[in-house]
């Protein structure tokens, strides 16, 4: 802890900030192996990137580095198939709606705070919450064959761009998402206040 509050001391000695940024650089380099393993284990489980996949994947891996030993067919978990969850795509969709403009609004970078700019982060911020709310609707509709194609990749595919792997009602979600996304461009580049 010491060595990451020696970082924001602005009388830190020079000789001292090389001996804390290895300090800080060795506990990522040793720590980071059981979170890749962590987020591997989701990704092979096809599980929901929840707190609790996380978990359970992180208890997993503790439990094999602690026998020495994989896991028996039987102790692993099931696969988890996603599914439709309209409220959990309305909350992270208002979580980008509203968190996307006030992080412009609150940034340190030069913005005239005006009535145009207001207006401009809140289309901007509605229009990238709606392309949000549209992925998470299509999601659970994708084919098997494509989840099947990308399961076990390293860093997991949770959705795809491209209409043609999706179900029917998952179709018209991604079509939705790509009409915001240009909406979005129009709006950003377009209305701008620069």
């Amino acid at each position: 802890m010491a060595s990451i509050r020696a970082f924001g001391n602005p009388n830190m000695p020079p000789d001292e900030f090389s001996q804390h940024f290895m300090t800080n650089a060795l506990w990522v380099a040793s720590i980071m192996p059981f979170f890749l393993t962590t987020n591997w284990v989701v990704s092979r489980r096809r599980a929901a990137r929840s707190l609790t996949s996380y978990w359970d994947a992180a208890k997993t891996v503790f439990a094999v580095a602690w026998r020495g030993q994989p896991l028996a067919p039987e102790e692993t978990e099931p696969m988890e198939e996603p599914e439709e969850d309209p409220l959990m795509a309305l909350l992270k969709a208002g979580t980008i709606a509203v968190g996307f403009p006030l992080f412009f609004w609150f940034a340190p970078a030069h913005f005239p705070h005006t009535q145009k700019v207001e207006v401009w982060l809140a289309a901007a911020g509605l229009l990238m919450g709606g392309t949000v709310y549209c992925q998470e609707r299509a999601r659970p509709h994708l084919r098997r064959e494509w989840l099947e194609r990308t399961r076990g990749s390293f860093f997991a595919r949770t959705w795809t761009g491209n209409p043609a792997n999706y179900e029917r009602p998952g179709k018209r979600w991604i079509v939705a998402h790509w009409v915001l996304v240009v909406l979005l461009g129009i709006t950003w580049l377009g209305f701008g206040p620069f």
